[in-house]
């Protein structure tokens, strides 16, 4: 299958799920001997695991089978992300809420560790991954991403 014919497929997965190209956009571009398909999601209530899931289904990588090295040419790379400035206000609340002192925080138990510098998120259910942030606002930007269409 060409990446031309993998993002109608993916726009047909999308469509199915409710998803117009004005909530979620995928073109695809040339890169040198391989392709790259992106989508760009621009409503913040759409999770970007779902529409990870559908894209990366397309996702076709060559490697070499000794050493592992990813082979030149037919290769469909794949890639998505959030509009710039749509998780705007869902970053700004949790912000707001980290600078208050809350510690649940959207599903996760949120943590300074004054030895290390850090902040760490820890996932309050098997599906949510733990990650760690080394500012307050990195920390906010993280949890936005990950947490983006649900309640």
């Amino acid at each position: 299958m060409s990446a031309r014919e993998a993002v109608v497929a993916i726009r047909a997965a999308l469509k199915a799920r409710g998803w117009n190209q004005r909530k979620v956009s995928v073109r695809v571009r040339p890169c040198t001997y391989s392709s790259a398909i992106s989508a760009t999601i621009y409503d913040a209530s759409i999770p970007i695991a779902e529409v990870k899931a559908i894209v990366d289904q397309h996702r076709h990588v060559r490697r070499c089978e000794i050493t592992g090295d990813i082979l030149e040419g037919g290769n469909t790379y794949t890639d998505v992300e959030y509009e710039l400035g749509v998780l705007d206000p869902l970053t700004a609340e949790i912000t707001a809420r980290i600078e208050k002192g809350e510690q649940e925080i959207r599903g996760y138990t949120v943590v300074f560790d004054c030895v290390y510098e850090r902040w760490t998120a820890y996932g309050n259910s098997d599906d949510l991954q733990t990650f760690v942030a080394y500012s307050h606002a990195e920390m906010a930007r993280s949890l936005a991403i990950r947490t983006a269409g649900r309640p």
